[in-house]
């Protein structure tokens, strides 16, 4: 019976476009049901909010908010707020959350779509560097995976990762493709997948590509003396080149409306007015940096002091390799429990003379971990490793692959066997969680859709106490600030609060007091007010 199940896959595999629909159509339904059990994701991380913005913004059909008359109240973590209110990360994890919105009304279907997306290009990326049915496998297996796949938070939450990993999967597969055989299509494939990059995680994914892009540009002018120079000319670089230039336009356009400036970056504005903490060492923490807002100065100077001064004060390369070690030996990295160090190794020493692109992409996925790990003072996140995840997979099928070398039929299928038990045990282990739901995120999320219920309008002018932690942040609102049910503002001086409640004339007054207490006994109150007392 087994082997007839072997059967069915091989056969079904082989159907190249239907296993490709199929590993996104099961993505898709795995998140949802993961969700199904464990509810609808609640934001809490500012990253979420801010790319929640994003997404309301583009699916009211517009590229960025004019700045609101009192946007002093509003100020919060990883929003721009001048010259335009806006999210400042790049636009695509945004935009794929905004279809999401405008389709089916809500903004996590727009995530789950971006991993069906994802584990569907995986698929399609593999069918170009190795075999069908293990290209069906590891699309499988990006399903599956109990860090990068439906159970985390790359589809669980609104903080993204799945884009970027599209983007890359397009660039590497089209890439494979173009090589064997120069065409259009696939040209533009790969155009499709840089932009995706460019517009989801930019830096990662200039680095990621630069091994593909010497590739590329060797065999282009290889070819410069024979036959097939202007096949390649005309179906390659007159592609690429055609489409990079719409994507930059694209983004300087996108760039001059949200910051006024074409070569300015949301997220590089954002930063020069709010972060006083490097990002990359080679930039210098701005301790005197003007925030008018006293929490928003404790997370910008507690980030400083408790992140980057400890790691600056180690020397380079133990730094690099703590790096490394979370990237590798982690719950949430590469190899997240032992079982994953054997295909890892298996691939690099069995296909090491047999494939050189298994060499290429450990040396990509390497490369690129070590020279990010060089670069960054601050914390390691998962999802930017993201255009580089697609090596990882498949690194783990070249691994696999090993045994397809044993020549006795009868043992060769119980191993395969064994690999596809071993396999679906490994990644359907519990998902490391990257942080619990807390409290105030959940009370948050209730109070807006209590405050809906009643039909009025709500402004909650939001207090903190010594005692509150800058990760939770309260300050974030709709694209639409005037339009919103509930419109929370920072608390500010009497002479602040007074123009924001005379502007907002028909809302009921809050105010929101949180942090009085220890982090575990916190329990925010809200308080009706008189307009007549602000």
């Amino acid at each position: 019976m087994f082997h007839r199940i072997l059967k069915s896959v091989t056969v079904l595999a082989d159907r190249q476009k239907t296993s490709v629909l199929l590993i996104g159509l099961l993505a898709f339904f795995g998140c949802w049901l993961v969700a199904y059990f464990q509810g609808i994701p609640v934001p809490q991380v500012h990253d979420e909010f801010s790319y929640l913005l994003a997404s309301d913004t583009f699916a009211q059909g517009r590229l960025t908010n004019p700045a609101h008359p009192v946007w002093t109240h509003f100020e919060t973590m990883h929003v721009l707020q001048q010259p335009t209110y806006m999210s400042k990360y790049p636009p695509a994890q945004g935009a794929v959350m905004a279809l999401g919105q405008v389709v089916f009304g809500h903004p996590i279907y727009g995530v789950w779509l971006g991993m069906a997306l994802m584990c569907a290009s995986i698929c399609w990326m593999l069918q170009a560097w190795t075999t069908p049915r293990w290209a069906f496998l590891g699309g499988l297996f990006s399903i599956l995976h109990p860090v990068f796949g439906v159970r985390y938070y790359w589809a669980q939450s609104y903080w993204g990762g799945a884009v970027a990993a599209l983007g890359g999967a397009l660039v590497w597969g089209g890439l494979r493709r173009i090589l064997r055989r120069p065409n259009i299509t696939d040209s533009l494939i790969l155009s499709a997948g840089l932009a995706v990059l460019a517009n989801s995680r930019p830096l990662e994914g200039a680095l990621a590509v630069l091994p593909s892009a010497g590739v590329l540009l060797f065999f282009i002018f290889s070819n410069i003396k024979t036959v097939l120079f202007k096949p390649v000319l005309k179906k390659i670089v007159v592609p690429v080149v055609i489409a990079g230039g719409i994507t930059l336009a694209a983004m300087g356009y996108y760039n001059w409306r949200v910051t006024g400036d074409w070569r300015v970056m949301p997220y590089k504005k954002y930063d020069a007015a709010y972060l006083a903490a490097p990002i990359f060492f080679w930039e210098k923490p701005r301790p005197d940096i003007f925030l008018r807002h006293h929490d928003m100065r404790i997370y910008s100077l507690t980030k400083l002091k408790t992140i980057y001064e400890p790691l600056i004060s180690v020397n380079q390369p133990e730094r690099t390799w703590r790096y490394l070690r979370s990237i590798f030996f982690s719950r949430g990295g590469f190899i997240p429990n032992p079982f994953f160090i054997i295909p890892m190794l298996c691939g690099f020493f069995w296909f090491l003379r047999k494939d050189r692109w298994v060499i290429f992409a450990y040396l990509n996925l390497f490369a690129f971990c070590a020279i990010f790990s060089f670069l960054l003072v601050i914390l390691m996140q998962l999802h930017y490793l993201a255009p580089v995840v697609v090596f990882y997979y498949f690194i783990l099928i070249s691994g696999f692959r090993v045994f397809d070398l044993i020549e006795m039929p009868s043992l060769r299928k119980t191993v395969k066997a064994f690999i596809i038990i071993a396999a679906i045990t490994m990644f359907s282990m519990p998902s490391p969680q990257p942080y619990p739901l807390f409290r105030w995120a959940s009370v948050r999320a209730e109070f807006i859709q209590e405050m809906k219920k009643t039909g009025q309008k709500h402004l909650v002018f939001v207090r903190y106490g010594d005692m509150h932690s800058p990760d939770d942040e309260w300050v974030y609102n709709d694209a639409e600030i005037d339009h919103a049910p509930v419109v929370w503002a920072r608390d500010m001086d009497k002479a602040q609060n007074r123009k924001a409640v005379d502007y907002f004339k028909d809302r009921k007054v809050w105010r929101l007091i949180a942090g009085t207490k220890r982090f575990d006994e916190d329990r925010p109150v809200f308080m009706p007010i008189d307009r007549s007392q602000i």
